[in-house]
């Protein structure tokens, strides 16, 4: 009799488990990669890649120098901004950001020095290239000059984003990002594979009892 109690408790505190999962599968998770956090208040030259829950920022090969992405601090009103480092230019080259899981609602601002810094975007998904997309910045760093709105790169209207392939350039100055923000939806198949196991769990259980 107590056995059967305690089964029937564990078989409904299981269900309730499973459920309570199934929900958190289904609900986009909001995030934001935040560099001054994240690397602190010094400028610092990173060789390896840049890893957080997220995304992982990683410099691709570019000129003279071995792939290193530059960290600046806080900038106005900017905690803190990356960007490929080249010798010649400073803020020169190509940036790939891999998302540990596909992300929805994507932007970031980026602003530059001069009025011909730019900034090209390869933005990929499971199935390939989704979107390529460009900038041309015309005011001061991160819109010191203007209307900080202009620097907002946005993305929101793709979905399942998996990477981006940034190429960052200029003749005098350089471009560089800050404050990745975005949504993750987790994958609901990995709570029914869960679930799915967990109900045979309770399947046998129950034809022990009887």
């Amino acid at each position: 009799m107590y056995k059967t109690i305690v089964t029937k408790k564990f078989n409904e505190l299981s269900i309730f488990v499973f459920f309570a999962l199934l929900g958190t599968s289904f609900s986009a998770h909001a995030f934001l990669i935040d560099f001054g956090d994240l690397l602190g208040d010094e400028q610092i030259f990173i060789t390896d890649p840049i890893v957080t829950e997220y995304a992982t920022f990683t410099a691709l090969p570019y000129d003279t120098l071995p792939p290193t992405i530059v960290y600046s601090p806080s900038s106005g009103s900017f905690p803190g901004e990356i960007c490929p480092y080249d010798e010649n230019d400073f803020c020169v080259g190509f940036l790939e950001v891999t998302f540990s899981k596909p992300v929805n609602n994507l932007s970031f601002y980026a602003g530059g020095n001069e009025n011909d810094d730019y900034l090209l975007i390869d933005v990929f998904g499971e199935s390939g290239l989704i979107e390529r997309t460009s900038g041309q910045h015309n005011c001061g760093w991160y819109g010191n000059e203007c209307d900080p709105n202009l620097q907002l790169v946005d993305l929101s209207d793709l979905s399942n984003i998996t990477r981006l392939e940034m190429e960052f350039g200029d003749l005098s100055g350089g471009v560089a990002i800050s404050n990745i923000q975005g949504t993750v939806v987790p994958i609901p198949a990995a709570a029914w594979i869960f679930g799915s196991g967990l109900i045979g769990l309770i399947g046998i259980a129950r034809r022990k009892n009887t």
